[in-house]
């Protein structure tokens, strides 16, 4: 392959929603605020084709995904069951197969699962966006402190509505009056 043709391939950035599962309801004061904050970015991001990843952080014992979240989910999506506290090893064949190049991480905890893997992911060559509105951890000071380390390393910060626009980077876009609606 030559230098022009690889970078012909355009690569569709991935969704990837990181160990929302229900034992987490009790010790994250703002967990029904992030199940929706999540639901609407799977839906949104749904709406412009970008696909999701979901993992689950040993649901033997923590639970499966919230049900609203699934709800927003085409059938076919993965949900992959890991024991690490990084996803990036359960998950870079599927990125490598759908020669995905840009990352988008929601989840908890921020300050373990989505820092180990969104630094592995970084370290890794991927563009990686955290939706800092949809990330939490049991304490604001962890989700601070995370999101501040993954700043200084490199990664993106972001928020849900910053992150639809950007994609989405013209009024003209043919899912704008959805997304428009979706976040209003």
């Amino acid at each position: 392959m030559t230098e022009t043709s690889k970078k012909a391939v355009k690569s569709e950035p991935i969704l990837l929603i990181i160990d929302v599962q229900t034992a987490f309801a009790k010790a994250i004061e703002d967990f029904k605020k992030l199940v929706g904050r999540i639901s609407l970015a799977a839906k949104a991001f749904g709406e412009l084709g970008i696909q999701a990843i979901v993992t689950e952080q040993y649901p033997k014992g923590l639970g499966h995904t919230a049900e609203e979240i699934l709800a927003t989910l085409p059938l076919n999506t993965p949900i992959i069951e890991k024991t690490e506290f990084s996803a990036f090893e359960k998950i870079k064949k599927i990125l490598n197969e759908r020669k995905t190049a840009e990352v988008i991480i929601c989840g908890i905890e921020a300050h373990i699962c989505v820092y180990q893997t969104a630094s592995s992911l970084f370290n890794d060559g991927k563009k990686i966006t955290i939706l800092a509105d949809c990330v939490s951890s049991r304490s604001d000071v962890d989700k601070s402190i995370a999101l501040e380390r993954m700043r200084s390393s490199g990664i993106v910060i972001s928020t849900l509505e910053m992150s639809l626009f950007e994609k989405m980077g013209d009024c003209l876009h043919p899912k704008f009056r959805e997304i428009q609606k979706l976040i209003k």
